[in-house]
């Protein structure tokens, strides 16, 4: 970690969750009282958080962002609906765009192939229509349905992580309801494979184990007993095993694929099955990240993000829907406790590197005139 800290932080699905963020010390606290000097990101779901000190005090200013970080540059990213509907064809796919917060300059990394290959096959089978304009409303009941959502989930290096999940319904011809997982690369927009991130052997490997996870998984479900156990064995055929549909995160400072199983049909349609991650390891770009990427606690319940100036520690409670992050300097404690209301839960964590000046200045931008909004009290720890 760098003296400016971009951190995602853990929090267990719920629908809202909370964030506390305390000075703290390895040391007895001298006498000022003054919390250590910090400047760091806390981003959860799709809101950042600007943690720093200032006149002896912590200063957090929120913006409604998802922030990703590539070779030291900060983007915003984000998702936009692609509307190609007709009034008797509901057809909106999604795109995900990277902002850049220093330009403002916004570029295209994913867009749904599926619905736009649907809305130029309708625009052909239907000369004579012509799409809506934006405030028109179409048909109440549709022929054609085609719709998706990009899900944004992490981001390690340079790796986005997204779920996609499709809908098509066309009359008399296709009723599909899938759910994929896949990863972008934040630097051109592509989608890299396992083999590409990992190299040939070592995919294999991962793809080997993945397997095994889903044998095991497949094998107790079968075995089951009871009235739900044989109607999970029955929906259990309905997903078969992608090695195209994963993740990738980190845990105690590894990186992890994480495989989801598509199911298809009426019982998996919609649905993925996630499987136990794969421990994989360090990518040829990993040595840029790994002095931010944090490391588990002794006690298994908190995260440490260690910097040459200060340290993060991020304490978890029991229930993982509230995190106390603790800022750490020698022989200083600081003052000043603030409770956020930290929204959409989520396993998302982000990492920082370049020049502490230059990432204050990307990201200052986006933090203009905003200020925290949520419950503030004090205290002395």
């Amino acid at each position: 970690m760098f003296p400016f800290a971009s951190l995602r932080l853990t929090f267990a699905a719920a629908a809202t969750a909370g964030l506390v963020v305390a000075a703290g010390c390895r040391q007895p606290r001298d006498a000022s009282g003054t919390p250590p000097a910090a400047d760091f990101l806390v981003t959860a779901g799709d809101s950042a958080f600007w943690v720093s000190t200032s006149d002896g005090r912590f200063r957090i200013r929120r913006a409604p962002l998802t922030v990703a970080n590539v070779a030291g540059r900060f983007y915003e990213l984000y998702v936009a609906d692609d509307d190609r509907s007709y009034y008797d064809a509901l057809l909106i796919g999604q795109r995900i765009y990277r902002r850049d917060l220093l330009t403002g300059d916004s570029l295209q990394v994913f867009e749904d192939v599926r619905v736009n290959r649907i809305a130029r096959g309708y625009a052909a089978a239907h000369p004579t229509e012509r799409p809506l304009e934006e405030d028109e409303d179409g048909s109440d009941d549709p022929h054609t349905v085609a719709t998706s959502e990009a899900e944004l989930l992490d981001v390690v290096g340079p790796l986005l992580s997204f779920a996609h999940h499709i809908d098509i319904d066309i009359a008399n011809t296709e009723d599909t309801h899938l759910v994929r997982h896949g990863i972008i690369d934040l630097r051109d927009g592509s989608s890299p494979s396992l083999q590409g991130v990992f190299g040939d052997t070592v995919a294999r490997r991962i793809v080997a184990q993945g397997r095994a996870f889903y044998r095991v998984v497949i094998d107790s479900v079968r075995r089951a007993n009871g009235v739900r156990g044989r109607r999970a064995a029955r929906a259990i055929d309905s997903f078969h095993f992608d090695s195209s549909s994963f993740t990738i995160d980190e845990i105690d400072g590894a990186p992890m694929v994480g495989f989801f199983v598509p199911g298809i049909g009426e019982s998996g349609g919609g649905l993925a099955l996630p499987l136990p991650r794969v421990r994989a390891p360090e990518p040829v770009w990993w040595q840029d990240i790994a002095a931010t990427v944090p490391r588990l606690g002794a006690d298994s319940l908190s995260e440490i993000w260690k910097g040459p100036g200060y340290d993060v520690v991020a304490r978890y409670d029991s229930t993982g829907d509230f995190a106390t992050l603790v800022v750490t300097q020698c022989c200083l404690e600081g003052q000043g406790l603030t409770t956020i209301d930290a929204g959409r839960a989520g396993r998302e964590r982000d990492r920082c590197n370049g020049r502490p000046e230059d990432l204050q200045l990307a990201v200052a931008p986006a933090f203009q005139g905003l200020s925290h909004d949520g419950q503030v009290s004090c205290c002395l720890q």
